[in-house]
Formats: C-alpha cells, sequence, structure tokens
C-alpha cells in the first residue's frame, strides 16, 4: 500500500515558494540562518500514515536540534508566497520596513525529500527446556534527495539504512510486556532520521571538533543530535583542495580517518567524547571533522570480531 505523509506541494512550486519567502532586507538576510523544507516521501514499501508521521518528526526535531537551520512549516511558506503577491499586486506597502522587498531574491536552505524502499521486521526465535529467546529487528531504507532552494540541484542523493533491534528471553508461563515491537519501529525510524539530518549536515555545516580538553573532546553536535554511547570517526582533513579534472568542479579537500571516539555526555549545544581503540587525545586537533558510524556497520564488525575470535578459539586445539 503506497501511503503519503501529507498534503504535498509540487517540487517546483516548494522552491519558488523558498525563494519568495527570502525575499528580506539584506540587514536581515545576513543574519539568517539557513532554511529546510521537509518535503514529502514517497514509499515502496507498506508504511502506516502514523510511521510516515513519525518519520517526519524526527527528522524535524533533529533538524531544528542541531541550532543551525531553520525549519520552515508548509503554512508559512503559503503564508510569504501571499505575502509576495499581494506586495506586486501594490495591495501591501512596500515602504513597510516589514515587507519583502522585490528583486532582492535571497535563498538560502535545502529542500529534503526521498522514497522509502523498505520497511519491515525479522525474527529470530530459539528455545532450550523452558526458556524461549527471541530477536527482533526493525529496518527502515530511505532512498534520500536534499535539493539545494536557490539552484534547484540536487545535492545529496544517497540510500540510508536505520536499524532497531531488541532481544528477549522468556521463562514458561511469564509473558512479555510492553508492545516491544513498535519500540524497535520507532528506534529504526530514528536511527534512519539521524542519518538523514547527518547527510546534511555533512553538506551545509560537517561536524566538528570544537575543543581538545585533558580527557576529552568537545564537539559542536547537541543532544537532539547524538546519544549517549554513540560512536563517531574523526577525520584529519587535508588542506590541499581536490578539483575534478573532468569539470573542474571543486571535490573538496581529501580527509583521513584517525580514529574513533564515543559520546561521553550530550549538551545544550555542545557534546563531549572520548576517544577509544587506541585512539589518544594527542592525534586530535581543533576542526577535525566527525562523522557518526552506523550502527549497521557496529554490528558487521562486532559479527566479524566473534567469528575470528570464535576461529582463534578452535585452532588451540
Amino acid at each position: 500500500m503506497k501511503t503519503r505523509l501529507f498534503y504535498h506541494l509540487n517540487f517546483a512550486v516548494v522552491l519558488a515558494v523558498i525563494c519568495s519567502f527570502m525575499l528580506v532586507h539584506e540587514t536581515v538576510a545576513q543574519e539568517a540562518r539557513m532554511f529546510v523544507v521537509i518535503d514529502k516521501f514517497d514509499s515502496n514499501a507498506d508504511v502506516s500514515a502514523n510511521q510516515f508521521e513519525t518519520l517526519r518528526s524526527r527528522i524535524q526535531h533533529r533538524v531544528i536540534g542541531t541550532r543551525k537551520f531553520q525549519v520552515l512549516e508548509r503554512e508559512q511558506l503559503k503564508n510569504a508566497l501571499s505575502e509576495q503577491r499581494l506586495l506586486d499586486s501594490g495591495v501591501t506597502d512596500a515602504e513597510d520596513p516589514a515587507a519583502p522587498e522585490s528583486g532582492k531574491l535571497k535563498a538560502a536552505g535545502f529542500v529534503i525529500y526521498g522514497k522509502i524502499l523498505f520497511f519491515g521486521r525479522d525474527a529470530a526465535v530459539g528455545a532450550s527446556a523452558d526458556v524461549t529467546s527471541s530477536k527482533m529487528t526493525a529496518k527502515v531504507e530511505i532512498q534520500l534527495k536534499i535539493t539545494d532552494a536557490e539552484t534547484g540541484e540536487v545535492v545529496v542523493s544517497k540510500q540510508v539504512t536505520g536499524v532497531g533491534t531488541t532481544s528477549k528471553i522468556v521463562t514458561e508461563g511469564t509473558t512479555q510486556g510492553g508492545n516491544w515491537q513498535e519500540q524497535i519501529e520507532r528506534d529504526a525510524i530514528d536511527n534512519a532520521a539521524a542519518l538523514v539530518v547527518d547527510a546534511l549536515r555533512e553538506h551545509a555545516y560537517p561536524a566538528k571538533v570544537v575543543k581538545v580538553g585533558k580527557k576529552s573532546v568537545t564537539i559542536n553536535m547537541t543532544q537532539e543530535e547524538v546519544n549517549e554511547g554513540e560512536i563517531f570517526e574523526v577525520m584529519e582533513i587535508d588542506d590541499e583542495e581536490m578539483v575534478d579534472p573532468d569539470t573542474g568542479e571543486s571535490l573538496g579537500e581529501e580527509g583521513e580517518v584517525i580514529g574513533r571516539i564515543q559520546i561521553e555526555r550530550p549538551g545544550t549545544k555542545t557534546s563531549t567524547a572520548v576517544p577509544i581503540d587506541e585512539l589518544s587525545l594527542d592525534d586530535i586537533e581543533v576542526g577535525f571533522i566527525v562523522r557518526r558510524v552506523n550502527p549497521e556497520v557496529l554490528k558487521r564488525e562486532a559479527k566479524q570480531r566473534a567469528q575470528q575470535e570464535r576461529k582463534s578459539f578452535k585452532s588451540r586445539f
């Protein structure tokens, strides 16, 4: 069943409305944060309206939590477009300091949209005597697109996968309490939303180390963006800019992963983390980029380590 999250505007209209909303005095535009519109997410999967709304809500919450973007609701966009039409018709006083100025387009922002490719659960159950163990995993796969609101260019196109997992052990004569199946679905959606906003962040404002202390580092990510215990890669950026030899387009600066950090204490404006896996504080400098490690990657790594340990154990005999 194909379900839509809410009533959608045509994509081109969304861009036009954003540009209209950003018709402001130059002094105001300089102070304004980038705008983000969370547009439609179609689906190839059996997704309920409630799950669509949860996804949109989580993305919106995390975008706002970055403290770097301003999320535009559709009603705001409609009102902005109405104001501009009134100005163009001469109904609104063009001398009003609060009125948008004709001819001064200053659109700065992004439109987030995409398609849900898969949403579902997978369960594994095992039994021994009077004990039953079960492990359930929920997964949501999204084909994400992020478009520059000013140019209409797709600046990000990638697939993100959010995962939620839980394990239960039940003895004979007992029952499982709570709606834990819905909980892991929400966890998967929240994880996917985090990766969506990470993609936006990485394109516009990559998360960075802002302080190196004696025992920890501080990164410019908030408690709405990170959770205690999450793992991030630390990248040292080469100052030399790379250029595509065919198009002349800037490819940015090359980065090298030097190790990982783990979130120790999320905060309202910044969060602290500690080095793990032999990474030293002496190796980290202010300005180094940090990127969240997808839980799916951590899961595969843990599985590989377990296989290696079993193989090493068997080799002793």
